[in-house]
C-alpha cells in the first residue's frame, strides 16, 4: 500500500517537472543538494510505506519509521545516467538485513543498486545487486551502527563503486567495485532512500521495492540529514580492472602454493574464528533440547506471554547488581565434556572470582518420551580474598510465571563453592526451577558421559594425529542426535534445534546416508522410514528442499542395503523405491518434445531458496543417479524386472541430461559454462556470470552424487569455473561474500578423486576453522570469512553430515569395484611415531578396518589391514603420502615382497583376510 500527504498528491509526469525546474536552477556541478530543513519535503520526492510505517521531515531531518522487514521510503525521479550519490544516515538499531535503511539506485522491479548498514557484528556494510534475477548480497566491511555514515553510491558507464566514510572521516573508503549488472543499463529511473525490497519471485514484484516480509519485525527508525546527486566525475566514469577484487580463490592459492599440504594452523591464522558460538545438549531424538548461547544464557523452548509466543531464556546473575553470567567484552571460554560428549561447560570471571558453568540435558532413562530438564551446575573459586556472593536464576521475558530461585555463595580461597539447578525445558507458565545439590549434577553428568559413550562405541570408530577431528566426528554425531525430534512415533531429521524446525528431505537422507557409512545402521533405518512416511501415493517426496529429496531418499535407500546387505529390509522398502522411480519416469515423459535443452529432464523445484519449478540440474541429476543405484540394489535381491526396467530407464536419463548439458554450455569472455538451470540460466544470471552465491551452492551440490562423471569434460567446466570465478573461497563454498561450507563437499570430493589432496584439505581446515566454532565443533551454515560475523544456525545437522563426509572420504571411499584408503591423510600425519587407526568403516564391500603405523626415521610405515568380506572388492589402494613426499621403494605383505605399487601408493589384489603390510621409502 502506498500512503501520501495529501499535498504531496500529483501525477509522476508533475513531480519530473518539478525536480526538471528545480535541477535548471541549481549549480550545474550538482543535480540535488537537499538538507531537509525545510517544513516539509520538496515536491519532487514520493512518499511509499507499508501501513502503519511514516516517513517525516523533523528536525532538519528524514525520520523513517516503520516495522523493521516492511517497506518506507522516499522516491524522487532521477532518469540521468552516470551519476554520483551520497547521502548521511544514522542506522536503525537493529537495522535488520534485507529491508535495511539505505540509498537505492533503482531501474526496475528486479534491477537495483543498494548500500546500506546492516546488523551484523554492531554494523556491517551491506550492498545489494539486482539485475533481472534473485538479488546478490555482499557483506563488507564491519562499522558502528549506532553512529551516522556518508553512504555513497558511485555509477560510471560500466560500473558501479561503493564507497562510505564516518561522518567524521574526512575521506570516502572504496567498499565494493562492480562491473553494472544486467538490467542496470541507461539512466536510473528513481532515487530511493529508506527500506525496501524486491525480486523476480512475485511475492516481491511489486514496483519500486514495495514489497513487505511475512515477519514484519519490531518497529525502528532511521534518518538522513542529506543527500546530493552530482554527475560522476569524468575520471571514475570508466571501470579499472584493477579495482575488481580477484574472482579467483587468492587466499586459498596462495596457501596451496607454499610448500608442503596446507595445515590447520596455516589456514587458521588466516581470518579471525567465528564470533557467535551456540550449543545445543539434550537426549537423542528428544523433541525438545536446550540452547546455549555464547555467554551461556540457556534457550528453554517457547511459552505464551500476553498471547504472544515468546522465546524463553534463562542466565545465572552474579552478584547483589544481578551481573548475567558471560556478560561484558570477554566471552565465557567454552569446551565440550571429554572434548567431544554434548555436555557444555563455560568458564568465566567477574571481580576477582572464576565461575564455571555445566550444562547439560536429560530425561529419565534417556527416553525421547519423558520430560525434558536442563541441570546446570555453577562452580566458583578465588585466589583472593573469601567473599560471600548472592547468585540467581533470570527468566527472560520477565513477566514469565515460573517458580525460580537464587542463593548465596561463600567462596574462599583454594575451595570450590556450588550450586546446582533443574530446570524444566520448555519452561512454561507455572513452573518450578529448583535448587538441587551440585552433585546430583554430577551424577546426571556421569549418566550423561555413560550414554554417549555408548552410542559412540558402536559403528566406525576414528584416531587419528588430530584430535579436532578425533573428538569433532563425534560432537556432530552427537548435535545431530540432539536435532532429531521423535514426532507421532517418526523421527524426524531437523537441520537445527532452535532454528529450522524443518526437516529438509534432501539434508535428512544425506544424514541417513552418511550414519550407514559409519556402522550406525538402526539410526538410518529410522530416518528412512520417517522419509518414506512422507512420500505422497504417487511416488513423489518434496519435504521442504525440492525434486532433489527423491533423488537423495533413493540413493540412501541403496546405501543401507550396500552397507548392511539387509534384503529383506530392501525388498520391504522396494514398493516405496519403485513408486519413486515411476514417478520420475512419468514427469521425464512430460518434456519429451520440449527440445534438446529440456528434452527428458523434470521441472520442479529444485532447491529451497527458490521455489518456482525450473528444469535444473541439481534435482534431474540426483534422481537419475538415485534410479542407477537402486536399480542395482534391486537386481541384487532378486527384484530383476523392476530393477531392468528402473536401469533401463535411468541410462537413459543419464543421457537426456549430458546431451543437455552439451545443448546449454555457453560460451563469456573466452569461458564455458554450463549454467545450472538449463532454460532460464537463472542461478548463473543472479550470480552476475560468476560461480558465486547460489549458482556455486547448487554446482558443488550436483558434483556430489557423481554426474556428471569426475574427470569428464562437463565436470571438468563446472570445477574449474567454480574455482577460478568466485564460487570457492578458501577451498570450500563461498555465499554472499563469506563462505558456506557445507555444500562444499562435492568440490572436495571431485578434487580428491582427481588426485589433489592439497586441495581437500584446504577445504577441511577452512570448514574446521571457520564452518564451526574452534573449541565446540559446533557447525553453522554461514559464516563471514573476513569478520568473523556468522549466522545463528549452529549446530547445523546439515553441516555436520557433510563434515562426516569429508572426514571418511579422506580415510575410506569405494569407487566402482576399488576401495581406497587414505586418499586424503595430510602428509604429516605419517611423522615418525604417528597412528592412523579406523575400525569398523563401512563399504559396499562390507567393513573394513586398518591401521597405519609411521616409523619413517628408519625408513618404513606399516599397515594392519582386515579388509571387507562381504563382497571382495577387485582393488584395495592404500595411499601413503610421506611427510617429504618420498618415494616407495618396496613392498612386504604378510612377509613377501608385492610389486603392486608406485610412488604413493599400494594396490592390493584377492586379499580376502588380515594382513600386515610394510612399506620402505627410498632416500
Amino acid at each position: 500500500m502506498r500512503s501520501f500527504p495529501c499535498s504531496f498528491v500529483r501525477s509522476r509526469v508533475g513531480a519530473m517537472a518539478v525536480a526538471a525546474l528545480w535541477c535548471a536552477t541549481a549549480p550545474a556541478s550538482v543535480l540535488l543538494r537537499n538538507g531537509f530543513d525545510g517544513p516539509q519535503l520538496d515536491g519532487a520526492w514520493q512518499v511509499d510505506v507499508s501501513p502503519g510505517n511514516t516517513v517525516e521531515v523533523r528536525e532538519g531531518k528524514l525520520h523513517v519509521r516503520a516495522a523493521m522487514n516492511t517497506f518506507a521510503h522516499v522516491e524522487r525521479p532521477l532518469n540521468q545516467d552516470c551519476v554520483t550519490v551520497s547521502a548521511l544516515m544514522q542506522p536503525s538499531v537493529p537495522s535488520g538485513v534485507s529491508w535495511s535503511c539505505g540509498v537505492v539506485l533503482y531501474w526496475a522491479p528486479s534491477a537495483w543498486c543498494q548500500l546500506s548498514i546492516i546488523d551484523f557484528q554492531g554494523g556491517q556494510y551491506y550492498t545489494v545487486e539486482a539485475g533481472g534475477g534473485r538479488p546478490h548480497e555482499t557483506y563488507l566491511a564491519q562499522c558502528d551502527r549506532s553512529q551516522p555514515h556518508r553512504l555513497r553510491i558511485e555509477l560510471g558507464r560500466d560500473c558501479v563503486r561503493y564507497l562510505t566514510r564516518t561522518a567524521s572521516e574526512a575521506e570516502w573508503t572504496t567498499q565494493r567495485v562492480v562491473r553494472r549488472p544486467l538490467g542496470c543499463e541507461g539512466a536510473p529511473t528513481l532515487l530511493i532512500l529508506g527500506k525496501g525490497y524486491g525480486s523476480t519471485d512475485p511475492q516481491y514484484g511489486q514496483p519500486d521495492l514495495d514489497n513487505d516480509y511475512a515477519d514484519h519485525g519490531p518497529v525502528i527508525e532511521s534518518w538522513f540529514e542529506e543527500v546530493d546527486v552530482e554527475p560522476t566525475a569524468p575520471d571514475r566514469l570508466k571501470l579499472q580492472l584493477a579495482e575488481l577484487a580477484p574472482a579467483g580463490d587468492v587466499m586459498g592459492e596462495t596457501i596451496l602454493a607454499e610448500p608442503g599440504d596446507p595445515t590447520y594452523e596455516r589456514v587458521a591464522a588466516v581470518y579471525p574464528p567465528m564470533r557467535h558460538m551456540r550449543e545445543a545438549v539434550g537426549v537423542k531424538w528428544h523433541p525438545d533440547e536446550v540452547g546455549v548461547t555464547e555467554t551461556g544464557a540457556l534457550e528453554l523452548g517457547t511459552a505464551v506471554v500476553g498471547g504472544q509466543p515468546m522465546p524463553v531464556t534463562g542466565v545465572l546473575t552474579i552478584g547483589a547488581d544481578q551481573v548475567p553470567f558471560g556478560s561484558g567484552p570477554d566471552r565465557p571460554t567454552k569446551r565440550l565434556l571429554d572434548g567431544h560428549l554434548p555436555v557444555v561447560e563455560a568458564e568465566w570471571s567477574h571481580e576477582g572470582v572464576t565461575y564455571e558453568e555445566t550444562v547439560l540435558g536429560y530425561s529419565e532413562g534417556f527416553s525421547p518420551d519423558a520430560p525434558l530438564f536442563a541441570y546446570v551446575k555453577l562452580e566458583a573459586t578465588t585466589n583472593g580474598q573469601a567473599r560471600e556472593v548472592p547468585v540467581s536464576f533470570a527468566v527472560s521475558p520477565a513477566s514469565l510465571p515460573v517458580v525460580t530461585t537464587s542463593t548465596v555463595l561463600k567462596v574462599s580461597p583454594g575451595e570450590k563453592a556450588l550450586w546446582g539447578l533443574r530446570i524444566p525445558c520448555p519452561l512454561k507458565a507455572g513452573a518450578l526451577i529448583e535448587d538441587i545439590c551440585a552433585c546430583e549434577v554430577d551424577a546426571y553428568t556421569l549418566r550423561t558421559r555413560r550414554f554417549w559413550e555408548a552410542e559412540y562405541a558402536g559403528g566406525m570408530q576414528i584416531d587419528v594425529p588430530d584430535a579436532r577431528l578425533t573428538d569433532g566426528y563425534r560432537a556432530w554425531l552427537a548435535y545431530s542426535a540432539i536435532n532429531v525430534d521423535k514426532v507421532d512415533g517418526f523421527y524426524e531429521a531437523h537441520d537445527g534445534s532452535g532454528f529450522y524446525e524443518a526437516v529438509f528431505g534432501y539434508s535428512a537422507a544425506r544424514y541417513a546416508w552418511a550414519l550407514d557409512l559409519y556402522g550406525h545402521h538402526d539410526d538410518a533405518a529410522a530416518l528412512l522410514a520417517c522419509l518414506r512416511n512422507r512420500q505422497t501415493p504417487d511416488g513423489l517426496l518434496d519435504w521442504n528442499f525440492g525434486l532433489t529429496d527423491t533423488g537423495a531418499y533413493l540413493c540412501a535407500l541403496a546405501v543401507h542395503y550396500e552397507t548392511t546387505g539387509d534384503a529383506g529390509w530392501l525388498l520391504e522398502h522396494a514398493p516405496s523405491a519403485v513408486s519413486a522411480c515411476d514417478w520420475i519416469t512419468r514427469h521425464r515423459a512430460e518434456s519429451r518434445d520440449e527440445g534438446p535443452l529440456v528434452a527428458g529432464l523434470i521441472s520442479h523445484r529444485s532447491y529451497c531458496d527458490y521455489l518456482p519449478p525450473v528444469y535444473g540440474y541439481l534435482h534431474n541429476c540426483y534422481c537419475c543417479v538415485g534410479m542407477e543405484r537402486i536399480a542395482k540394489a534391486l537386481r541384487a535381491v532378486g527384484r530383476t524386472e523392476d530393477a531392468r526396467r528402473i536401469g533401463s530407464e535411468a541410462a537413459a536419463y543419464r543421457r537426456d541430461i549430458l546431451a543437455s548439458m552439451r545443448a546449454a554450455t555457453i560460451t563469456r569472455d573466452g569461458r564455458r559454462i554450463i549454467p545450472m538451470e538449463p532454460d532460464t540460466q537463472r542461478l548463473l544470471k543472479d550470480s552476475g556470470y560468476e560461480s558465486r552465491d547460489y549458482y556455486g551452492l547448487v554446482a558443488s551440490t550436483l558434483l556430489e552424487c557423481g554426474l556428471p562423471a569426475p574427470g569428464s569434460r562437463d565436470e571438468r567446466l563446472i570445477e574449474g569455473f567454480l574455482r577460478e570465478c568466485g564460487g570457492i573461497q578458501m577451498g570450500v563454498s563461498e555465499f554472499v561474500g563469506g563462505i558456506d561450507h557445507a555444500y562444499g563437499y562435492g568440490y572436495l570430493w571431485n578434487q580428491l578423486v582427481a588426485g589433489r589432496p592439497e586441495r581437500y584439505l584446504l577445504g577441511l581446515y577452512a570448514s574446521l576453522a571457520y564452518g564451526m566454532t574452534r573449541e565446540t565443533f559446533s557447525s553453522v551454515e554461514c559464516t563471514q570469512l573476513k569478520s568473523g560475523e556468522n549466522a545463528l544456525t549452529l549446530p547445523h545437522t546439515y553441516s555436520n553430515t557433510q563434515q562426516l563426509f569429508m572426514l571418511r572420504t579422506m580415510l575410506v571411499r569405494d569407487e566402482g569395484n576399488t576401495l581406497i584408503l587414505c586418499s586424503g591423510v595430510p602428509r604429516p600425519w605419517l611423522a615418525n611415531g604417528k597412528r592412523i587407526e579406523v575400525e569398523g568403516a563401512e563399504t559396499a564391500f562390507g567393513t573394513v578396518s586398518f591401521e597405519v603405523r609411521s616409523r619413517v626415521n628408519q625408513g618404513e610405515v606399516s599397515v594392519s589391514l582386515t579388509p571387507p568380506t562381504r563382497q571382495a572388492p577387485k582393488a584395495i589402494v592404500l595411499h601413503l603420502r610421506h611427510p617429504q613426499a618420498k618415494r616407495i621403494a618396496e613392498v612386504t605383505v604378510n612377509g613377501r615382497r608385492w610389486n603392486g605399487y608406485d610412488a604413493e601408493t599400494v594396490t592390493l589384489s584377492d586379499v580376502d583376510r588380515p594382513c600386515r603390510i610394510v612399506v620402505t621409502f627410498g632416500r
